[in-house]
């Protein structure tokens, strides 16, 4: 019997990413710093997570997966697009690369608002991208909402699949799934 992954789920919300890994891997870390949002995940996978990742990111457990929904006021065409000039939100993408550099999980799925990518003209994901290849990994990028899929709601956000050159065999190959409809 194959063993079973493991994941850290940062800025977990109430467990979209958990919902999604739960029959492939078992969680190791879960983070978020919204009370309401921790309670419901609790609520949802008998598991409450800890608070703000700053003063939890040194009870991260190794893992294999790690998933960040990152705040997105500092990049939405709604909130402030201050950025990583946001020194209360736009910072945090530092405590996940902390997190990465200490354990080299396999595979990194970051997701943000659709902006993200075009933020700072482009600068913005241009640093994202630059520390994962750093850190060793093939970054590939794309924009999906629950539209493209048949889901009667348009949320568009980036996706973005971090593969460790060194863990995953293939990692050139990984392809987003097809969009199934492009309507709503």
């Amino acid at each position: 019997m194959a063993t079973r992954l493991t994941f850290a789920d940062l800025f977990c919300g109430i467990g979209g990413f958990h919902q999604a890994l739960k029959p492939h891997a078992d969680l190791v870390f879960a983070c978020d710093k919204d009370k309401d949002c921790r309670e419901m995940y609790n609520k949802n996978f008998d598991n409450i997570p800890h608070g703000d990742i700053v003063e939890a990111k040194e009870l991260v457990l190794p893992h294999d997966i790690l998933t960040a929904g990152f705040p997105c006021q500092p990049f939405s065409k709604s909130g402030s697009q201050l950025g990583f000039l946001d020194k209360i939100r736009g910072t945090l993408f530092e405590d996940i690369m902390d997190i990465v550099r200490q354990h080299h999980p396999s595979v990194v799925i970051l997701e943000n608002v659709r902006n993200f990518e075009t933020h700072d003209d482009g600068r913005t994901y241009g640093i994202v991208k630059g520390a994962l290849i750093s850190a060793g990994y093939q970054v590939k990028e794309c924009i999906l909402s629950p539209h493209h899929f048949g889901i009667a709601q348009n949320r568009e956000r980036i996706f973005i699949v971090a593969l460790h050159k060194n863990k995953v065999p293939d990692y050139f190959n990984f392809k987003f799934p097809d969009i199934i409809s492009t309507g709503q």
